[in-house]
């Protein structure tokens, strides 16, 4: 376990689905730049360019596989492990870890894995049929572009415009500037207004995180929780410890009770006198969530249009829109702090990915709180989110702010010096300002690459990079049918009706999956 958590913690979790509990879906996590359709015939092995590093176990636990790493054979996942063989039922696994090289690409692909007797497939399309998202960014590492991050997920219409930022972790200077790649590899049309890097120079075994307007904190003092459970008293610390591969991604079905959101409790340490926390979040959109954009549109049908220009031009519109989601928390999850009076919201953290998820620092008023310990509550809805870690810092002093002149910290802004469309046009002006100018990325592979100066690091200082992006995106639907008012008024009026609305399509899209890929097996039987 030591072995694997030293592997996995060195990046950010990337590409994870809902864990099916009759079929076996999969997800190939940005891994090239071409959108193959083709899904492989569930007997597929991997491919030579393939293998896989590390699986996590329904329990939580972790391995990583030796050198050449594992391979799925007679139902079972087998590999060394510290030169020692393991052989692994595929109904003990919940996600497997597959690294893919192509040219000048290498990623890790996070595939996850339900109760199945069907053999392990490999995807080779990043786009599946439940990814809906927004730009994809590569960042350039001095040998090979890698997948690093993806920015204003859920900005569906120009009205929810927004700005994100994302850790370039794998981002390296090569002869003194810096490049990106932003690709379009879903089926919508993307428009960015700005892109830049923020580079944050600082002193050694700082760790920098953002909160969700840009405001960057050191939270080297970040403390994890001393507990973590659900509404059941289930202890998740397995999963939500450490930002690592374990992913906590309820499915999106009801509980024994019938509830489709589930209780989260955390505890962590408090000093005596605290009055802010700065709670740490490595939390996502889930790959259900994030499917069920396209759902909740597609139920307007014709008057879908309208929908968006109400969003888009009508301010009282949107700020019910933006209510509506977080009553329903959906995009944007309550952070719950127990007062003597009982549960307070305190504050909120906005989804992202579904395929990399960030580190986000939220402010917390804990001045309330009593004891020796802060308690924490949050309900996701099952489905819609996926719960990597938390961790909590209290001192003042961690807030860094934007003090470029500081002895401890710099923050440069730097803006692009070159930006090429894949088709060979200078889009420099479209992404520079934010204005009323986007670089449009109308189809699937489409791309630019954007290069910035790289200015030297400070002697004595460390650098993080960040990639400040700013847009929306346009997701291309099939032709209108007439709308379901009844289905639109109970989503957007009565509580809850979503999560419903989303179990419903899960249970339909799952069932419909698991007879195909039955139907698939027995004709090869034949």
């Amino acid at each position: 376990m030591k072995k694997f958590s030293r592997q996995v913690r060195s990046r950010r979790s990337v590409g994870v689905l809902l864990a099916f509990l009759a079929l076996l879906p999969v997800v190939s996590a940005c891994t090239k730049h071409s959108t193959e359709a083709e899904i492989p015939s569930a007997a597929r092995e991997l491919g030579t360019n393939e293998k896989i590093v590390s699986v996590v176990l329904n329990d939580g636990t972790g391995i990583a596989f030796d050198g050449d790493g594992a391979r799925v054979d007679n139902e079972a996942v087998v590999g060394l492990e510290d030169g020692m063989r393991r052989i692994i039922p595929i109904t003990d696994v919940e996600r497997v870890y597959v690294e893919r090289k192509t040219t000048n690409v290498v990623a890790t692909i996070g595939l996850v894995l339900g109760v199945t007797l069907i053999a392990l497939t490999v995807a080779s399309a990043v786009a599946i049929a439940t990814k809906e998202s927004c730009p994809f960014v590569y960042a350039w590492d001095g040998q090979r572009w890698v997948f690093d991050a993806e920015p204003y997920g859920g900005a569906i219409s120009r009205g929810l415009e927004r700005d994100d930022w994302g850790r370039l972790e794998h981002l390296r200077a090569d002869g003194g500037e810096y490049r990106i790649r932003l690709t379009n590899e879903v089926n919508e049309v993307q428009y960015t207004n700005v892109v830049e890097l923020w580079a944050v120079d600082h002193e050694p075994g700082a760790q920098i995180a953002l909160d969700e307007w840009g405001g960057t904190y050191d939270v080297r003092d970040r403390v994890p929780p001393v507990l973590a459970s659900d509404g059941t008293g289930k202890d998740l610390m397995p999963w939500l410890g450490a930002t690592d591969a374990v992913v906590w991604e309820p499915r999106p079905i009801p509980d024994e009770d019938g509830e489709l959101r589930r209780e989260l409790i955390l505890e962590f340490p408090k000093p005596e006198g605290a009055r802010e926390a700065f709670l740490v979040t490595h939390i996502g959109t889930g790959q259900w969530g994030s499917h069920m954009i396209r759902e909740f549109l597609t139920a307007r049908g014709t008057g879908l249009t309208q929908w968006y220009s109400h969003v888009d031009t009508d301010p009282v519109f949107l700020a019910s829109v933006y209510a509506w989601n977080l009553r329903e928390e959906l995009f944007a999850l309550k952070i719950q702090v127990e007062e003597s009076g009982g549960w307070v919201v305190r504050g909120a953290v906005p989804g992202g990915g579904p395929f990399i998820t960030e580190d986000r620092v939220v402010r917390l008023d804990v001045s309330q709180a009593t004891g020796e310990r802060l308690r924490v509550r949050m309900e996701p809805p099952a489905g819609f989110w996926s719960l990597n870690s938390f961790a909590v810092t209290y001192s003042p002093d961690h807030e860094l702010g934007p003090a470029p002149d500081s002895p401890a910290l710099s923050v440069t802004r730097l803006t692009p010096i070159r930006a090429v469309h894949d088709d060979g046009r200078d889009v420099l002006s479209e992404l520079a300002a934010v204005d009323d100018v986007y670089h449009v990325l109308p189809k699937t592979g489409d791309r630019a690459e954007v290069v910035f100066p790289a200015p030297p690091v400070p002697p004595g200082m460390e650098r993080t990079v960040f990639v400040h992006a700013r847009g929306w995106y346009r997701l291309n639907l099939d032709p209108p049918q007439p709308a379901d008012l009844d289905l639109v008024a109970k989503l957007d009026t009565e509580p809850g009706a979503m999560h419903q609305f989303a179990a419903d399509r899960y249970s339909e899209w799952s069932a419909a999956k698991l007879d195909a890929q039955v139907r698939k097996l027995e004709s090869g039987q034949r």
